[in-house]
């Protein structure tokens, strides 16, 4: 896994470097950050957790997937930016299918 997440991140990079020379692109540094701290926070919170309930059925697997799921989301929410663009990109799409 972390040989292919290497890769992949050299890919990225390499596609970046190249694609700049033809047109403008704006990586979202403080976005990403954020959804970086909220992996690990919710890494964090999912380490402890099955460290101290453990996880010994599918339940509980299910369990601790959905406090991380959780936990990330809430993080992530977190930041304004993010938010707004939930609020200026997503939400427009959901309530059209809503009506």
């Amino acid at each position: 896994a972390l040989a292919t997440g290497l890769a992949l991140a050299v890919n990225a990079g390499l596609h970046t470097y190249y694609l700049r020379q033809f047109i403008s692109i704006d990586f979202p540094v403080r976005e990403t950050g954020w959804s970086i701290i909220a992996a690990a926070v919710m890494g964090l919170c999912v380490y402890f957790l099955k460290s101290i309930y453990g996880v010994s059925s599918a339940l509980d697997l299910v369990g601790v997937i959905m406090t991380g799921a959780l936990i990330y989301t809430s993080v992530v929410l977190l930041s304004t930016s993010i938010r707004d663009i939930l609020r200026q990109d997503v939400l427009p799409y959901v309530y059209s299918y809503t009506d």
